[in-house]
């Protein structure tokens, strides 16, 4: 059975010499080396300047701990690790290998390794990199493009002495920040150091109408709120058919919800007053029934009496509370009550 040949092209060799030979070992097979262009790999490197400008969705993962500049970048820049997408948010090839590589490496929590991990594989399995996980019977694309491992090692320490100097440079800056603060701190003039080179008596002077300032201030705000106050004790003293109502106290109460919560206020006087002339209504009729007065041993009058014993044994608060108390629990009283109001007996 004749063999099979099948053509392959062997890329990424590291070849230190090619030796020829006046023969070939196999005339049917026959194998072209070319060196790689290392321009790409220039291209790929990122300085510390633009892994600085990266937005945060650039890299695998960032440590807590820092705060959020005006520009929505992390700082400290040096909690950002791992950098594999550009500023567009492109995938950057070279730098998701070099990724993948160093996170064994890189110095943060093994539940960040676990995150940046899952981030920058499912980033691998989409551009078609093998990752180490899975298993493929042919080499793809992505496989026949892999870096070397000394372009790799170029790219890491790269990578890492980039990520060196912008740590160092953010440190300047915070330096440089906190000397700022302490420059602006001195320029702040003191209060005492306002009055320097001034008469004392001025100073006095100042001072005594500061205080008598603040004091009609006070004085001011005292009688506003006693006005207020009066107000709202007049708004209370109207409510006179609502039972147990104090209206000085409940005066203040409705100046202090007025003040905590002016959105309600409104609905609920509108539910006070109304209550209140319900409540006006029933006692004017409840008045006019008791002026006749119910016929004696009437079921009417049984109840009555014992709403009013009811009443007396404050059992209810008003005795229109113990009228309705004495209903229910005298069921049969109030069905004879129903019976002589049919018949006429009143």
């Amino acid at each position: 059975m004749p063999e099979t040949l099948i053509e392959k092209e062997m890329v990424e060799m590291d070849i230190p010499t090619v030796a020829g030979v006046d023969r070939a070992a196999n005339k049917r097979i026959w194998l072209i080396v070319k060196r790689a262009d290392t321009d790409d790999i220039n291209k790929a490197l990122w300085s510390a300047a633009q892994i600085n400008d990266l937005p945060d969705s650039s890299f695998a993962v960032i440590e807590p701990g820092g705060t959020k500049d005006e520009t929505g970048r992390t700082v400290p820049r040096g909690l950002r690790h791992l950098p594999y997408k550009d500023g567009s948010g492109k995938v950057d090839l070279p730098h998701l290998r070099n990724a993948l590589s160093r996170l064994p490496q890189t110095n943060i929590s093994a539940e960040l390794k676990a995150k940046a991990k899952a981030k920058l594989e499912a980033a691998a399995r989409e551009a078609g990199i093998e990752t180490g996980t899975e298993k493929r019977d042919s080499p793809s694309k992505e496989d026949e493009n892999r870096m070397t491992e000394e372009e790799i090692k170029a790219l890491q320490k790269k990578v890492t002495d980039s990520e060196a100097a912008l740590k160092e440079a953010n440190e300047k800056v915070a330096k440089l920040e906190g000397e700022l603060a302490e420059v602006k701190k001195s320029l702040k003039p003191e209060p005492e150091d306002i009055w320097k080179g001034v008469n004392p008596e001025v100073r006095k002077q100042f001072e005594a109408q500061k205080t008598r300032a603040e004091e009609a201030e006070k004085v001011a705000k005292a009688e506003r709120d006693q006005r207020i106050e009066k107000e709202y004790i007049a708004k209370a003293e109207k409510l006179t058919d609502i039972p147990n109502l104090k209206s000085e106290d409940f005066g203040k109460v409705l100046k202090a919800l007025s003040e905590k919560a002016p959105e309600h206020y409104a609905a609920i006087e509108t539910a006070l007053t109304a209550a209140n002339e319900t409540l006006k209504t029933n006692n004017v009729l409840l008045q006019a029934i008791g002026k006749s007065g119910p016929v004696p041993n009437s079921a009417e009058a049984r109840l009555e009496e014992i709403a009013k014993r009811y009443h007396a044994e404050k059992k209810a608060p008003t005795f229109e509370q113990a009228y309705d108390l004495a209903l229910k629990d005298n069921p049969d009283l109030y069905a004879q009550y129903n019976t002589e109001k049919r018949q006429g007996v009143k």
